[in-house]
């Protein structure tokens, strides 16, 4: 019997038709430039591969990849996990959110914002919000304040990121913000704006950050709150530098300032009889039917002396102090007690006497409150307010501690202050606004100031 190795090669070469003889007696090919003989008619023809060739194409090749990577084809993008916000109404804000756009932490960027993020039930609405939601929380905390002038005509508000950012997602962010103003009836436009890593650090008011995850660790490693930035590392002068000017030159300054304006006209004729008791109060001392002449004794030391003798005239010196002290706690609740009360009351007025007060408040700078604080605070105190926040707020803290609860104090009273103030403006009823009137609202704009940006660089 035949092994199935022998039954198989019969069975194959039985099947496969037999070579020509050219082809069984063709030589073996033993070299490379051998490989390319082919046959052209009845001539025999070499073609020859030679190294240059090869060398060719590897060229061709080396010079491909070069351009390619010239145009980035193998160069790595840059992989985002977190983006970067700034929100500009006057309360600068700065928003860092993961890559879906949910925000992880916000941060002040000027001193107004910090009146906004003081208040930890705003703050808690931002945290983990969609950026979409927190822009809108902001803007109305920032409106409900007055912030955001809600008797404008015309508003804006710029919401920027950097190029690299998701433009689906800014987009979506200034829409949401579009709805709000819309709702609500305020004619506000929103600047939505990509611009470089370097414009956006700008504006945030950071500089060194050559990437934008440099810039998210910078804006994240910030305090919350700018007015607590860079105390931790100052000294008790330069603690007491930095309280004076963003506390006391910022923060009370603008509340105290629209105090006084408010209430203008009571501080004149609050003044106007202090100067009269005062005048009283002066020619009771030095009369001659004075019962304790001569020695100068006040209204208030006679007055407890119920049988002290005097004549008309001096009576009616007393008669005429007893009717202004009535009249002054009568029209602002206030209560003078002796002399002391009276001379205390009339210094907050020793440092501009002879001004017109009106003129005087609407021109005061932090400088000039700065310097005389307390005479400010003590004009509100005459006419009544309740100042003992104040006061106690214009004793600098020896410590960060102290600091970090005094800053908190007065911004948490700055937030009172305005909420209080602009409650009636925001509490308005206002009616919607249709996608055409602000389209039209919108492109008036453009039509007056060339561009949205224009607009927002002159307001």
């Amino acid at each position: 019997m035949k092994s199935w190795k022998k039954q198989l090669k019969d069975e194959f070469d039985a099947a496969v038709p037999a070579l020509k003889d050219e082809v069984r007696n063709a030589p073996i090919v033993t070299a490379r430039e051998d490989a390319a003989d082919f046959r052209n008619g009845s001539v025999l023809v070499k073609r020859k591969i030679g190294i240059w060739t090869s060398c060719g194409v590897v060229a061709i090749i080396v010079v491909v990849i070069a351009f390619l990577g010239i145009f980035g084809v193998f160069t790595a993008k840059p992989v985002f996990n977190r983006y970067v916000f700034s929100l500009e109404i006057n309360p600068a804000v700065s928003f860092v959110t993961d890559i879906d756009g949910n925000v992880k932490s916000v941060r002040a960027l000027n001193e107004d914002a910090d009146v906004i993020l003081c208040d930890e039930n705003t703050l808690s609405k931002l945290i983990n919000a969609p950026l979409s939601e927190a822009v809108v929380v902001y803007t109305d905390c920032a409106a409900r304040l007055g912030y955001l002038d809600l008797t404008l005509t015309q508003n804006a508000v710029r919401l920027s990121s950097s190029s690299d950012t998701d433009k689906n997602l800014l987009s979506a962010t200034s829409d949401s913000l579009q709805s709000y103003f819309k709702r609500n009836g305020i004619y506000a436009v929103v600047i939505e704006d990509a611009v470089s890593l370097r414009e956006l650090s700008g504006r945030i008011g950071i500089s060194g950050a050559g990437t934008l995850s440099e810039l998210t660790d910078k804006v994240e490693s910030l305090s919350v709150r700018y007015g607590e930035r860079n105390i931790g590392s100052s000294d008790e002068d330069q603690l007491k530098n930095l309280y004076e000017t963003y506390v006391v030159g910022t923060q009370l300054f603008d509340l105290v300032q629209d105090e006084l304006l408010d209430n203008v006209n009571d501080i004149m004729r609050n003044a106007k009889m202090l100067s009269q008791m005062g005048i009283c109060s002066y020619n009771i001392m030095m009369h001659k039917d004075n019962p304790f002449n001569p020695f100068p004794f006040d209204y208030w030391t006679i007055k407890k002396y119920p049988n002290a003798q005097y004549g008309a005239e001096f009576a009616a010196l007393m008669n005429e102090m007893e009717d202004l002290l009535s009249e002054y706690e009568s029209a602002f609740g206030v209560s003078i007690e002796s002399l002391t009360d009276l001379t205390s009351a009339a210094d907050a007025y020793s440092p501009v006497s002879g001004i017109d007060f009106k003129d005087l408040f609407q021109t005061l700078t932090a400088s000039d409150f700065l310097a005389s604080a307390e005479n400010y605070v003590g004009m509100l105190k005459n006419i009544g307010s309740d100042v003992a926040t104040l006061e106690a707020l214009l004793n600098a803290p020896e410590t960060s501690e102290e600091y970090a609860e005094q800053l908190k104090t007065a911004l948490g009273t700055m937030f009172d202050y305005r909420s209080e103030r602009y409650f009636d403006i925001y509490e308005t009823q206002r009616e919607q606004i249709t996608q055409t009137d602000y389209d039209n609202f919108i492109n008036k704009i453009v039509e007056d100031y060339g561009s949205l940006e224009n607009f927002w660089n002159k307001i």
